[in-house]
């Protein structure tokens, strides 16, 4: 199988085998998104980015999706350096393909990026489930989160350069390519939690809302 005739799909197949990680794992179990597979093998999650292109997002070429990975690689690890690791080559190996190293990166034929597998206790309702049963449910858990959250913007660098990424209309833009291009709902009505629970706004409060924030 050639480079050229290899759809997204033998990709899939073949890094699901275990013999293309180094060690191999016992088992590789696939996660999918709309924008992604994510491989799970050895206790490490290795993310690949589809080649797909949205009103949102274009992944269709390698070096754009290598671009995303490395991007997401430096903005996640300010807050979790221990769990995204690194940007690494996929590499063809006869019929099959392997996972390489740092380095190995030229005639790379995808690239993934590596992050440690989180326990599925450690996640977000797993840990509201078990706080849940606790005096104040997961109150002061959601409470904690939000304030690390809204620390972490805080400290966010700032300038154009990101406000513009805020601005009523590009988050109009990326909420249309997301609902496929729709750009007629913007009279559509959402229920969201923005102001009090179970608050109806339609998009044009949402909008409202994101700029009245802006200028604060």
């Amino acid at each position: 199988m050639t480079v050229a005739s290899r759809t997204i799909f033998d990709t899939v197949r073949l890094l699901s085998q275990p013999g293309a990680y180094d060690p191999p794992p016992a088992s590789v179990r696939v996660r999918q998104t709309h924008g992604s597979f994510v491989f799970l093998a050895g206790g490490f999650a290795y993310k690949m980015k589809r080649p797909v292109k949205y009103a949102f997002v274009d992944f269709s070429t390698l070096e754009k999706r290598r671009a995303a990975l490395e991007r997401e690689l430096r903005l996640n690890r300010r807050l979790a350096p221990e769990v995204y690791l690194d940007v690494l080559p996929v590499l063809a190996r006869g019929e099959g393909l392997r996972v390489g190293r740092p380095g190995e990166e030229a005639g790379a034929v995808e690239f993934l990026l590596r992050m440690k597998e989180l326990p599925a206790e450690s996640f977000l309702a797993a840990l509201l489930a078990r706080e849940g049963a606790r005096e104040g449910g997961g109150a002061p858990l959601l409470a904690r989160v939000a304030e690390a959250a809204a620390a972490f913007h805080l400290g966010a660098e700032r300038g154009e350069g990101a406000a513009e990424h805020g601005a009523p209309g590009a988050v109009r833009r990326r909420r249309s390519g997301a609902l496929h291009g729709s750009e007629n709902s913007s009279d559509a009505v959402f229920s969201w939690g923005g102001a009090r629970p179970g608050t109806v706004w339609s998009s044009r409060d949402i909008l409202a809302f994101i700029a009245a924030r802006r200028r604060e």
